[in-house]
């Protein structure tokens, strides 16, 4: 499902932190891209776009975060928190990403993953434990 997986994960670290800033800059964008749709303000758009250029390498500010804050209530009313179960948008919400997470589990169980893994995290982490 996933064939790249091995050259994934044998990448640097400062490589994979500047994929997940491109991926969170990516995701970002396409929430403002999203706002703009849905007829909000410039205003709006401006925010959501002007949080993408606050990402740094690896997203260590969380700024992925602070997006999410401003967008979800942009995009589902003033009132509206990201939560488990309290309402029908965020357990839809929740079930998609139940549901792309089941999907990376599945592949991260398959042998050939688990003992890459399995490998990497020996290297990684000291005998000591």
């Amino acid at each position: 499902m996933f064939p790249n997986i091995n050259k994934q994960l044998s990448l640097a670290s400062k490589t994979k932190n500047r994929i997940w800033s491109k991926v969170v800059m990516a995701k970002i964008r396409n929430q403002a891209k999203c706002v703009e749709q849905t007829g909000h303000s410039r205003n709006d758009v401006g925010l959501i776009q002007s949080i993408s250029s606050n990402i740094t390498e690896g997203d260590k500010h969380n700024v992925e975060a602070y997006a999410a804050r401003e967008y979800f209530p942009m995009m589902f009313g003033k009132n509206f928190k990201r939560g488990r179960f309290d309402e029908i948008i965020n357990a839809d919400l929740n079930y998609g990403y139940a549901f792309l997470r089941a999907l990376i589990r599945r592949e991260v169980q398959s042998q050939d993953t688990r003992d890459r893994l399995i490998e990497i995290l020996r290297n990684e982490i000291p005998a000591a434990g």
